[in-house]
């Protein structure tokens, strides 16, 4: 458990380490590392100098302030029946920009969170979340680049992905869904085309730079060769929906499955 005694660590500059004390702060039952290779932070392409708000995308769009930048998620959630007393699943949470919300919302212990980057997950456990939410709500994290759902505690009834399958090649998308096992609803947002094309290249958290599309068929085919039922949900009211061009950004996908 966390030491009440010793005072919860101030936020560091963006740019630095976290202290020894703050890597060492946060209980291991809630907090699992499963990736030991270079943190994605660390690439300064990632976040240009400024910080774990810009590695995520600052406001995604939104013209808010960054910590109503991601309300609509949660609104999105419930209005597609998120209960408080579901278990979620946020894959890719980040610095916890809609992660602080959806703690917010649901019942202690209810909330999984799994990222690639256990600096940007720390930062916004320490900056972003605090630490009385966190004593409070007892959220669980995860840090695995292989998708290692099978580290929580316990089993989601709903999981969310926003901005990750738009990160991602396809090897990535089967691995995350292979691993989810159900019963489960996935919601997953993609940058749509009309046209595939290869993904050769690295993911844009270890290091690729490319634009990373795919169709609806290509959606429909990864759901369904993992015991998925599948639907296109298209605009769901992202800020990037509205963006125009020869990709439709951030549309979101449907995956369900009854069964294991």
């Amino acid at each position: 458990m966390l030491n009440l005694v010793t005072p919860w660590p101030p936020p560091t500059p963006h740019d630095s380490p976290l202290t020894t004390h703050q890597m060492n702060v946060l209980p291991p039952e809630l907090f699992k590392v499963a990736f030991q290779g270079p943190d994605p932070f660390f690439q300064t392409s990632r976040h240009s100098g400024q910080g774990h708000r810009n590695y995520v995308g600052g406001d995604a769009g939104s013209g808010l302030p960054f910590k109503e930048a991601a309300t609509f998620q949660l609104d999105f959630l419930v209005q597609h029946g998120l209960l408080r007393d579901a278990v979620l699943l946020d894959i890719g949470c980040g610095c916890l920009r809609a992660g602080i919300h959806f703690i917010s919302f649901l019942d202690p212990g209810n909330y999984l969170g799994i990222d690639i980057s256990e600096e940007v997950v720390r930062r916004g456990i320490v900056d972003e979340l605090g630490l009385e939410a966190f004593l409070k709500k007892r959220p669980e994290f995860v840090i695995s680049d292989r998708y290692a759902f099978d580290l929580f505690s316990h089993q989601p009834t709903i999981a969310f992905a926003n901005s990750v399958f738009t990160h991602v090649g396809p090897d990535d998308i089967r691995t995350c869904l292979t691993n989810l096992t159900g019963p489960i609803t996935l919601f997953a947002t993609f940058n749509e085309a009309d046209k595939a094309i290869c993904h050769n290249g690295p993911g844009h958290y270890l290091g690729g730079e490319y634009l990373i599309t795919y169709t609806r068929d290509e959606m429909h085919t990864f759901g369904r060769e993992h015991g998925f039922a599948t639907e296109y949900v298209g605009d769901w009211g992202h800020p990037k929906n509205a963006w125009r061009g020869g990709v439709r950004n951030q549309m979101m996908f449907l995956f369900s499955k009854h069964g294991r």
